[in-house]
């Protein structure tokens, strides 16, 4: 499913729509969702927004070569796309721990044909065929919306001592037994505490219950539906689709996914995620954590949430700053790809801010 990097020479760009592509303000349709080989445009003023102050977003984003590309989408028409040389809208990145929201996705839909009763049963009765005696030891007061909440109660210092890394659960060279061999230290759904191993658990109970490998169940029920083909997805060392990181996607998928979630889980008409499932998710369900240059905020199922301006938001967040914003009262989605180190000058979640959503009229 992975496709190459398509080379465009572009050092940056506003987008400037071409006659075939390009629509008018009062044609826009309130559940357009793009075909698989096309994508309406609007120009910034049709989607009504200050272009005087994405001219200024556009000038800084060039200036502080952080980010690769950047694309927003209005009503589910692109208005805008920032490109650095050699990106594109069809350019795959690897999104990190954006991949922890598509697992959320993907158990989401599992839930919905009945696969997984809810979010509620045991996590010990969905990995009743694991054998390690700690499975049973320390599971027992564990659901699946613990994990989807990041609130296991289990001992997994990765945002302290482990340097927001998962390095020592790679090197077990098992990833689901050291997930389950780590003993709880809180009651279960009391504290947030990020956990890479709990998400990477949720895509082996989706296996475990479908019978198929995330990817494939991904790419079966949700990919291939919304026109997704850009998708890259490893496997641990046990054959299980990687359900905390690394999954490559292009910025056009990215935005794909993104709008789904925006159109409450449907698309052209087909409902491909049960919109009970998207609110649910995209609803507190845990404190989550704030983080500097105005990061993260409270926790869904697998959704980070926040308010920008007075406007409820969630997104998907990964390393280096991979974001899909998705910003329901503007009818915005918006991905940034990005890939640095460190913290940058202006994260994505400032853009979003101080241009973004303050350029909407």
């Amino acid at each position: 499913m992975k496709i190459s990097l398509v080379i465009i020479a572009l050092a940056l760009t506003i987008s400037c729509c071409n006659s075939k592509t390009e629509i008018t303000a009062n044609k826009v349709r309130p559940d357009y969702c793009p075909s698989n080989n096309s994508w309406e445009k609007l120009t910034l003023q049709n989607a009504g927004f200050d272009k005087n102050l994405f001219e200024i977003m556009d000038k800084r984003l060039s200036e502080e070569k952080q980010i690769n590309a950047v694309a927003i989408l209005r009503n589910g028409y692109r208005v805008y796309e920032f490109y650095r040389t050699g990106y594109s809208f069809e350019s795959v990145f690897n999104i990190f721990s954006c991949t922890k929201t598509v697992t959320g996705a993907v158990a989401g839909i599992a839930i919905d044909q009945g696969y997984i009763d809810n979010v509620n049963v045991p996590v010990k009765d969905l990995i009743k065929d694991y054998t390690k005696e700690s499975a049973g030891k320390y599971k027992g007061g564990i659901n699946l919306s613990h994990l989807l909440s990041m609130t296991s109660g289990l001992d997994w210092p990765e945002s302290t001592k482990w340097n927001h890394f998962f390095r020592p659960m790679i090197d077990s060279g098992n990833w689901i037994e050291f997930v389950l061999g780590r003993k709880t230290e809180s009651k279960p759904g009391t504290v947030f505490n990020y956990n890479s191993g709990t998400s990477h658990l949720v895509s082996y109970i989706v296996q475990n219950c479908t019978g198929q490998k995330s990817a494939l169940f991904a790419d079966k029920y949700l990919f291939s539906r919304i026109g997704i083909r850009s998708v890259n997805w490893p496997d641990d060392p046990q054959g299980v689709s990687n359900g905390a990181a690394w999954i490559e996607m292009s910025v056009s998928d990215a935005a794909r996914f993104g709008l789904l979630y925006l159109r409450d889980g449907r698309w052209n008409g087909e409902q491909i995620i049960s919109r009970e499932w998207v609110r649910e998710s995209t609803r507190k369900q845990s404190d989550g954590a704030v983080y500097p240059n105005g990061r993260g905020g409270s926790y869904g199922y697998l959704w980070w949430l926040n308010e920008y301006n007075g406007y409820p938001v969630f997104f998907a967040w990964g390393a280096r700053e991979q974001y899909i914003f998705v910003v329901p009262d503007l009818q915005l989605v918006a991905v940034f790809s990005s890939a640095f180190n460190g913290t940058p000058a202006m994260t994505p979640p400032e853009y979003m801010r101080e241009y973004v959503i303050a350029g909407c009229k």
